[in-house]
């Protein structure tokens, strides 16, 4: 939760996560993303020297459900979106995490 609270402040943070794909029965590779934001609050993210992201594919989308799920967008500075979950969130910035 503490976790949580600290990535909604808006400020840039690392992440290090583990990835996982049931459906294409993909993943184990430990994922490090520095100076990211949560891709909610792109509206912010110039001042922090974020490229503007990539628009949102709106056609045959299904809405994400992120809290039902327990997954996370974060925007890295080059403007690209990147999922997580955070039940496989191994360190925020820097520091381990535990679930």
């Amino acid at each position: 939760r503490e976790v949580l609270e600290e990535m909604e402040e808006g400020k840039p943070f690392s992440i290090t996560y583990v990835t996982c794909d049931v459906n294409r029965n993909t993943g184990g590779d430990l994922m490090k993303l520095e100076n990211v934001i949560l891709s909610f609050q792109e509206k912010g993210a110039e001042k922090f020297g974020f490229e503007s992201p990539e628009p949102n594919v709106t056609e045959h989308t299904k809405r994400a459900n992120h809290y039902v799920h327990a997954s996370r967008n974060v925007l890295l500075q080059n403007g690209m979106r990147r999922k997580f979950h955070l039940r496989l969130l191994l360190e925020f910035n820097g520091q381990k995490v535990f679930y």
